[in-house]
């Protein structure tokens, strides 16, 4: 693990050997002398740190969890993207096609940024992976848009500019900021599944906490 220290009250953690999710979830139950917050990013670990108290020698005895407390949760997808047509051309696929291998794996929530409650997902599948981000981001992305870029993929939990390539979109809240609702956490686990439009009607603003799996 690389140590890398930011100005006096920060660092960041880089060439890590496990998920950083892990990382960060072991260093905050450890009560290391000075830590006061730790953010796991796709792949780094940040920390924010007091530097009269913390000493950066004590992450050389973090010890591991072997067991996360995670949830699952499953996301209803109406597969109306705006680039849904150009990629169902380029991979010579049929949008039922697209929407079956887009549902078929389980993610995980490896990090959570960009926008509040905006979780950036491993697990999607490799014939997605060519997609880069947009060349010219959009000025206005819906709210619940799905996205794929660079081998990962999103949810918008809010109307924002953004470069993704929108797959579909979701009617229900993955978050929302003004009643502080942040249901997923790095770790976490979703599953998409296809609904249509009417679906997606009835399931407008429903909050994702009602699709928790058992």
């Amino acid at each position: 693990m690389q140590i890398d220290e930011l100005g006096e009250a920060a660092y960041i953690l880089r060439n890590l050997e496990v998920e950083p999710y892990v990382l960060a979830y072991s260093i905050e139950l450890m009560n290391l002398p000075g830590v006061e917050e730790v953010i796991a990013s796709v792949d780094t670990v940040g920390l924010y740190v007091d530097p009269e108290l913390f000493d950066p020698e004590t992450l050389s005895s973090v010890e591991l969890v072997q067991t996360l407390r995670t949830k699952e949760f499953r996301v209803p997808v109406l597969f109306d993207g705006s680039d849904l047509k150009g990629i169902c051309r380029d991979l010579s696929m049929q949008p039922e096609q697209v929407s079956e291998a887009f549902c078929a794996p389980i993610y995980t929530v490896q990090a959570i940024g960009f926008l509040p409650g905006f979780p950036y997902l491993s697990g999607l599948p490799e014939i997605f992976h060519r997609f880069e981000r947009i060349e010219t981001p959009r000025i206005r992305v819906p709210r619940g848009a799905v996205g794929i870029a660079k081998g990962q993929t999103g949810i918008y939990p809010q109307e924002s500019p953004g470069g993704w390539n929108l797959i579909g979109t979701t009617p229900i809240l993955v978050a929302d900021g003004k009643a502080k609702y942040f249901p997923m956490n790095p770790g976490d686990k979703i599953k998409f599944f296809e609904i249509d439009g009417d679906q997606a009607r009835m399931l407008d603003e429903q909050r994702l906490t009602n699709y928790e799996m058992d």
